[in-house]
């Protein structure tokens, strides 16, 4: 791979780290057991127990699926209502915690490197972040242009991610504590897009009803 491809590939993966919000096995707890394999005798021994086993007191569909629709990440952040209307930027160079290896295990970019992830990939789309659990700011975002804007992600700080897919139609996924740090985000509605090398942050107070 030659060291253009690499540093582009890099770039890209710590930009999409930004938007990932991880779902450990935890989360959602364990079901079953795992087996290493080791010769084809263990291998049917293991089909036979298999089939001898009553899966569905092992795992409980019922019960995963209310895993599902109640998850809320670990670390949510919830943030205040915006009180007023202001628009800031926010610089997005970043500092490696540690040293980048390639393949060969020899040091591509060290501990400390900065670079600004903007530099070398497009940021496509706008983030909409609000509070799931406040009324006026779920119709704050039906009444945008944001709702009906294709680029549009819609990210929540509180509230239940499930009840709001169905409620919009939409997909909705949860803002983690590391996208609202490095965002700078202070208040919800706030709404993130490129300018430049850098994002634009605008939060938005609701209209009362």
């Amino acid at each position: 791979m030659s060291s253009t491809i690499f540093r582009k590939t890099l770039i890209n993966s710590l930009f999409l780290l930004l938007f990932i919000t991880e779902v450990s096995a935890e989360d959602f707890g364990v079901h079953g057991k795992i087996y290493t394999i080791l010769e084809p005798d263990a291998l049917s021994e293991i089909e036979a127990k298999a089939q001898a086993v009553d899966w569905a007191k092992v795992i409980s569909k019922e019960a995963l699926t209310k895993k599902i629709i109640a998850y809320k990440p670990k670390d949510i952040k919830k943030l205040p209502t915006a009180k007023e209307n202001k628009t800031r930027r926010v610089e997005m160079t970043y500092m490696l915690p540690s040293d980048i290896k390639d393949s060969n295990n020899t040091v591509v970019y060290p501990q400390g490197y900065q670079f600004n992830p903007l530099d070398y990939v497009a940021l496509p789309f706008v983030l909409v972040f609000i509070d799931a659990t406040d009324p006026k700011q779920i119709q704050w975002y039906q009444s945008s242009p944001y709702e009906s804007n294709s680029n549009t992600i819609l990210m929540i700080t509180d509230g239940s991610y499930y009840d709001l897919t169905h409620k919009l139609k939409q997909t909705v996924y949860y803002a983690s504590s590391e996208m609202i740090e490095r965002f700078k985000l202070s208040a919800v509605p706030s709404i993130v897009r490129q300018a430049g090398r850098t994002v634009e942050v605008v939060e938005e107070r609701p209209k009362e009803s």
